[in-house]
This record gives structure tokens, C-alpha cells and sequence, in this order.
């Protein structure tokens, strides 16, 4: 479960009613909150539209964490599926859209990324995202899930970031 309180916000986010079915009761179960901020100029940003490859290269370039969850952005009200990093401070690192106004996700281990992103790419199958992976039935979700110690970021368990 997050260490996080369930602020305003993220009571809101889930307070809507299920967004997802099969998604939503596993990032309740390890999600966390992520302070947003415009993507600092050091970064590169990438396409709109492929937030889960630009992510991932992101974190694959710097020391960063790879994060996917909902997202709003300050283009709309409605939370979406996304992926973006965090530094090690919690802040976010879109790449994609470049600023959003909540981020609600679940960190990744980088090795878990490249070694799936490997697999996937051998069946030539290149779709990055991992929480709404339902072409394979959500394998993280339905076969992992209960093993986090393979795929979770191990910061998450030491890391307590302010909301």
C-alpha cells in the first residue's frame, strides 16, 4: 500500500469511480504521488503521442525513474494513462507533455524495463507501457503482481516524498 496520505486530489482521482477495472485496485496498491514541474532544460523532451518510449529513454540516458499511472495534464481535467520519470528527489520528468498538474504512478525497476523491453522486441512486438498491457492479459498485474520485488523500484519502500 502507498505511504502516501490520500490528499484531496488522489481521493478525487479514484473517487470518480473505476477509471479501470483491472488498473486502478493495483496502482491504488503501489502507487504513490509525484510533485509535478516543468521538464528542467537539461532533458530532452520527445513526441507527443509515445510517452512510454520517451520515458523509458529517459530513464535509460540518466539516472532517473521510469513511472507509470494517471496523469493530468494542463491541457485537460481528466486523468490518462501515462508514463514519466522522477529524479531522486520525487520530481517529475515528463517528456512528453512537458508539464502536467498530477501525477499518480508506480516507480519501475530500470533492469525489469530493459529486460521485458528486450523480450517484447524479440517477439517484434515494441508497445511499451506496462499497466495497460491487456493484448497478453496484464501480465505485471495478473503474474507478477505479487511478486514486486522483481519489477518495483526498491526506492519506493525507502523513499518518503513530500505531496
Amino acid at each position: 500500500m502507498s505511504d502516501i496520505p490520500e490528499d484531496e486530489e488522489v481521493a478525487r482521482l479514484f473517487g470518480r469511480g473505476t477509471i479501470h477495472s483491472v488498473v486502478d485496485p493495483f496502482l491504488r496498491r503501489y502507487g504513490r504521488r509525484y510533485l509535478p514541474q516543468d521538464l528542467p532544460t537539461k532533458y530532452a523532451g520527445g513526441k507527443f503521442g509515445v510517452c512510454y518510449a520517451n520515458s523509458y529513454r529517459l530513464a535509460s540516458e540518466h539516472a532517473v525513474t521510469y513511472v507509470e499511472g494517471y496523469a493530468i495534464s494542463t491541457r485537460t481535467a481528466s486523468p490518462h494513462l501515462h508514463a514519466w520519470c522522477v529524479d531522486e528527489k520525487g520530481l517529475v520528468l515528463d517528456p512528453t507533455w512537458r508539464s502536467g498538474t498530477f501525477y499518480f504512478g508506480i516507480p519501475f525497476r530500470l533492469e525489469f524495463l530493459k529486460k521485458a523491453i528486450a523480450e517484447r522486441t524479440e517477439r517484434g512486438d515494441c508497445y511499451y507501457g506496462w499497466l495497460d498491457d491487456w493484448r497478453p492479459g496484464w501480465p505485471l498485474i495478473n503474474e507478477l503482481g505479487e511478486q514486486p520485488e522483481l519489477w518495483l523500484e526498491p526506492s519506493y519502500f525507502s523513499r518518503k516524498f513530500e505531496t
